[in-house]
Order: C-alpha cells, then structure tokens, then sequence
C-alpha cells in the first residue's frame, strides 16, 4: 500500500519548494524526481514515475522548483515574472534542498535503507546529470545513480537567434498555453549557463565529473528531443569512463504517453511509462 504525503521546503528567492512524497510500506530505495520545462510534480510523467516506483518499493520525492510560476497544487502557470528568472543554478539550488532535508530526516519516509538515485525529466534530465556531476564528488549529495528521462544534450538551447532576442528585447517569448496571455517569457537567466561559453561547454564539464552510473530512458517517438540526444551523451560520457547505459522505450513520446494532470490522472499506467519504471527499478537493483 502506498502512503502519499506533502511537505514544504524553504527555497531560492525565499520562495516555497512544494513537494510530495510516495511511500511504500517497505522501502528499499529513494528517488529524487525532478520535473522539466514547465512541468511541476503533478504533471504528466512525473506522478506516474513515482507511483510505479514505488509499487516496486521505491521511496520517491516529487517536488515542484519554486520557479515553476505555479500556486501550490496549481497546473495554470499564475506567477509569471518568478518564471523567467529561472535558471539552471536555481534548480540545482531546489535540488539541493531537497537532498539537505533528506540528509536531516525531515522529509517522509526519513533517510531509507538502499540505494538513493536522482531522476529527471526532458530539461530536468539534463539538470539531474550536471547536479550529480557538480555534487557527488564534493560528497554533498550521496548519490549511487542518475537517471535521464528523455533528456535534453545541454542545461537549455541557446542559438545565435536567441542570443540576439535577448539583446534586443531583454527577454525571448514562447506560445505556452497554461497562460492567461497564452504565451510565456525567459529572461537572461534562463541562458547564463551559456552567457560567456560554447552553449555545451558547461553542461560537458559537469557531467565529465559524475562519479555513479548513468541510465538514459527515451521513448523511440518522442517528438520534442531527438534519439540523438541521449546518443550524444552516452557518446560523451562513455570517452570520459562513466558507466552509461541507454533504454529506448517502443512507443513512448516525449512524456511516456503519460499524459495528464494529477497524482492519478488517466495516463499513469500507459505502457511506454510502466515499462520505463520497470527499467528504473532494474538499474536500481544493479546499485544495491
């Protein structure tokens, strides 16, 4: 049986990291999940991830980043102007909160036996990976695995339009439908990664520091991020020696077919994202 419970972390910017837990009656791991470009911890992939992950007694924290421009349990983006001061630093930033209140036993489940791993999704996926490449060597964070779904070859793009946009207006604007305005806005802080750098230079230096093994999850019709992604990645990561391995999901998209809003929305039990957790679960087990 699982147990769901939410709690509240301080943030970056004083801003709130609102977050939920699914604990399993018998826990033999704990996963960090992190949510990507607009997403939150309720959203599409993210609660289906954790709900199958813990069928398989996996404890596993979901969160949504306190610039997500989202209220609390909220799927309309209200906070706009929090939004386009994201960046990668601040999500590490909530990452790293979340990993220093596990350190300290204030979140569910308290610190569990097993393996721990860090899992994230399209943007989240790419931030999971400089995360564990940034902290586990400094030992800040103890992480025995990280998990890529669906993510992306870089911290965020960054081309030569872009660089202009910013220039010229201050910020760049997307279509994005969970607006009132029906468009959203990123400003500067979105790209510092890439300010005074190749766009990629950043993100390979911190990866090339991971010192735990690597899943890359990707569905095989994902439309948003390319199978050459994850390809480039493994590429890059196997030539500095870390221990990579690559699931292709048949059939999955962008999300793992799992669409939808809520904990337990239509779409938790699609079979690209069942199949995906099952993966998960056997990485998982290699680490104990």
């Amino acid at each position: 049986m699982i147990r769901r419970e939410t709690w509240t972390l301080p943030g970056p910017d004083e801003l709130p990291i609102h977050g939920e837990s699914d604990v399993p009656a018998h826990i033999e791991a704990t996963a960090v999940i992190v949510h990507g470009y607009t997403g939150s911890k309720d959203r599409n992939i993210i609660p289906a991830l954790g709900a199958h992950l813990a069928n398989a007694n996996v404890l596993c924290h979901r969160f949504t980043m306190t610039h997500a421009g989202l209220e609390k349990d909220a799927d309309e983006v209200t906070r706009t102007d929090e939004f386009s001061r994201d960046s990668t630093a601040i999500c590490m930033d909530n990452i790293r909160a979340v990993f220093r209140a596990i350190s300290d036993d204030i979140l569910p489940g308290r610190r569990a036996a097993g393996p721990t791993i860090l899992i994230g999704h399209s943007r989240g996926g790419a931030t999971v990976l400089g995360f564990a490449g940034r902290e586990n060597p400094a030992g800040r964070a103890p992480i025995d695995g990280v998990v890529s779904v669906a993510g992306i070859a870089n911290y965020w793009h960054c081309t030569e339009e872009t660089r202009e946009t910013l220039e010229r207006d201050g910020y760049v604007e997307r279509p994005f439908g969970r607006t009132a305005a029906g468009v959203i806005r990123m400003g500067p802080s979105w790209f510092e990664h890439a300010a005074e750098t190749a766009p990629r230079a950043l993100f390979e230096a911190d990866i090339a520091r991971i010192p735990c093994p690597v899943l890359l999850v990707h569905g095989e019709a994902d439309a948003h991020v390319p199978l050459e992604q994850p390809a480039m990645i493994r590429r890059f990561l196997e030539n500095e020696g870390i221990q990579v391995d690559v699931r292709v999901i048949p059939d999955g998209d962008h999300n793992l077919n799992a669409l939808g809003f809520g904990t337990d929305h239509d779409n938790i039990d699609a079979p690209p994202v069942r199949l995906a957790a099952q993966d998960i679960r056997d990485f998982i087990r290699e680490l104990e």
